[in-house]
């Protein structure tokens, strides 16, 4: 009888777990930040499986080349264990850059679920009034950026202010790190990366969001769109060193791969 019982309670133990392990992987999905309707064949759907609309300008294709010929410079001087993986890759898969994943201002390119647009952008050393967020450590803590009371920068450094427009291409909501896969970066400067990872610094609100783990995160309703000010930070001695560029790299992977898109500045 103790046997039966035991063994009854055995198998109960075993069904709840069964039954919350269901549970748990068919919800899984759903505790990320990524919604779980975004599949690949979803995410060509909506896009007509292209990445702009109509054909790339000689701009992008000229960029396509020159970004193309500087990343494989890139790969063939990597060393060490990263090195050898690199190679390895682009023996498997030679690189080639697609100018139809290129695209100049004002010209919508095609990421996932998204498309982003880069509305206007310029060097500046006014902050134009933009503040601190909170959580955030002072420009010249972390970088050494010297700035009068108007937050107006008097060292050797500017601001790149970048307007631009992510839209949600589904018609369901979308919640993703919208602004945490981009970077600013400089046409033959890949092998050192712009100065401060070219990262986003902070972002250009009326009303400034908490700088916490999160802070790149968006909600976007169905078929809507975020336009922002994205700040970012390059010395002086670098600007005139390159053609800028921001990079858009949702998988955060090496070396470059097909998930890769990128906005020509100019």
């Amino acid at each position: 009888m103790k046997k039966k019982i035991i063994s009854l309670i055995s198998m109960c133990l075993v069904l709840g777990l069964v039954a919350v392990s269901a549970k748990y992987f068919r919800g899984g999905s759903r505790a990320g930040t990524t919604n779980n309707y975004k599949q690949d064949s979803e995410k060509q759907e909506v896009t007509g499986n292209k990445y702009q609309e109509g054909e790339p300008d000689e701009t992008s294709k000229e960029f396509a080349r020159q970004l193309e010929k500087a990343m494989k410079k890139v790969y063939q001087t990597e060393t060490g264990d990263f090195g050898e993986f690199v190679k390895e890759k682009q023996k498997e898969n030679p690189l080639k850059i697609d100018s139809e994943k290129v695209v100049s201002i004002g010209k919508e390119v095609y990421s996932g679920v998204l498309s982003y647009k880069v509305n206007a952008w310029e060097i500046t050393k006014d902050n134009q009034g933009y503040e601190i967020p909170k959580g955030m450590t002072s420009l010249e803590e972390r970088y050494g950026v010297m700035q009068d009371k108007k937050g107006t920068i008097t060292n050797g450094y500017s601001f790149i202010m970048v307007d631009m427009t992510a839209k949600n291409l589904l018609k369901e909501e979308v919640t993703e790190y919208v602004w945490g896969n981009l970077r600013l970066k400089q046409l033959g400067k890949e092998e050192i990366d712009i100065w401060g990872s070219g990262e986003i610094i902070y972002f250009g609100e009326a009303v400034p969001r908490e700088h916490t783990k999160n802070y790149s995160m968006e909600t976007i309703p169905g078929k809507e769109e975020k336009r922002i000010t994205l700040i970012f930070l390059q010395k002086d001695q670098l600007l005139e060193e390159g053609q800028l560029y921001i990079e858009i790299n949702p998988t955060g992977t090496t070396p470059i791969n097909s998930s890769y898109r990128w906005i020509v500045l100019k």
